[in-house]
């Protein structure tokens, strides 16, 4: 497979799924959770995992989550980040009634591109044209 044809097998399985990335960023804009105590959110992302078949996934710090793909070849790794956090903002449209907190900076949509990116390239055809590992 030539570099152009992972690109545009990578552009495909994003397209393919992206109702169900706007779905993800959509249910992560309605549970916003503050720094530290974002356990909905990690729970939510974790199913997302599991759901388009990331095996190797560890818990880090309190309530964040690593998924690794490995290629099974040397190379590097490159990571990909989707914040968990939302921030505390009264009278924001989208805020919790009882936290104020609000997605007011686009993590939840850090999280649904994550998601997209790693559901991609996680992908027989395209990891047998990478190297390295892509960690989420």
């Amino acid at each position: 497979m030539s570099v152009e044809d992972i690109k545009r097998k990578v552009e495909s399985n994003i397209d393919n799924n992206s109702e169900d990335m706007i779905g993800v960023a959509k249910t992560i804009l309605d549970m916003p959770e503050p720094g530290y105590r974002e356990f909905k959110t990690s729970k939510f992302t974790l199913e997302q995992f599991e759901k388009y078949g990331f095996t190797n996934i560890e818990k880090v710090s309190m309530t964040g989550l690593k998924a690794t793909i490995d290629t099974g070849r040397p190379g590097p790794t490159v990571c990909v980040m989707g914040e968990l956090d939302s921030l505390v903002v009264l009278g924001h449209p989208h805020a919790d009634e009882e936290t104020n907190a609000a997605h007011a900076c686009g993590h939840h949509c850090q999280i649904a591109q994550m998601i997209a990116v790693g559901q991609s390239l996680n992908d027989p055809e395209v990891l047998k044209g990478l190297s390295g590992k892509i960690v989420l």
